[in-house]
């Protein structure tokens, strides 16, 4: 078993249950995610700004988690040059 999944499970015994949504960011993510709590617990937002910072990372872990999300994203994908776009 490879150390960040070691690190995960046993991060899980001291997740609350509401917060086990955390478990399924990836690793970018969490890290980013930690640092957005931290800034946020330092700069005191309001009760309704933490809510919304919360309701937006559980959304990001839902993404994280769904199989299909992220067959999409490691989908190679066909670039237009911006030229293609832009009208003279």
């Amino acid at each position: 078993m490879g150390t960040e999944l070691l690190e995960r499970a046993a991060a899980a015994a001291d997740v609350p249950e509401e917060f086990r949504w955390v478990l399924s960011l990836s690793t970018g993510n969490l890290r980013a995610f930690r640092a957005a709590i931290t800034t946020a617990r330092n700069s005191h937002l309001s009760d309704a700004a933490v809510v919304q910072l919360l309701e937006d990372w559980r959304a990001t872990a839902e993404l994280d988690a769904a199989p299909e999300v992220q067959a999409e994203i490691r989908r190679p994908k066909k670039h237009e040059p911006l030229s293609t776009f832009v009208r003279t």
